[in-house]
């Protein structure tokens, strides 16, 4: 399955992906060794921020960070967040 997805950070400017979710989960966060890595100087982001993957053929996203994760400004509860595309 794939997405696009739109990263909006406060520092840089909006960026936009294609990750194909069938191949493999995307890791979002400010380690260079993430697939989508963040502005390093972002503190509200996390060395490894969220993952977005596949869970029974539904787009999840779950938050790894202190700071949480927000989709449309609605925060992902530890329980991870449905994505509707």
């Amino acid at each position: 399955m794939k997405i696009k997805i739109q990263i909006d950070q406060i520092r840089l400017e909006p960026e936009t992906i294609d990750w194909d979710l069938s191949n493999a989960p995307i890791i979002i966060g400010r380690d260079k060794k993430c697939d989508l890595v963040l502005d390093p100087f972002d503190t509200g982001c996390s060395r490894k921020h969220c993952t977005i993957k596949l869970v029974n053929n539904s787009p999840m996203i779950f938050n790894h960070g202190k700071n949480g994760t927000f989709v449309n400004d609605v925060e992902v509860n530890e329980d991870g967040r449905r994505l509707y595309l």
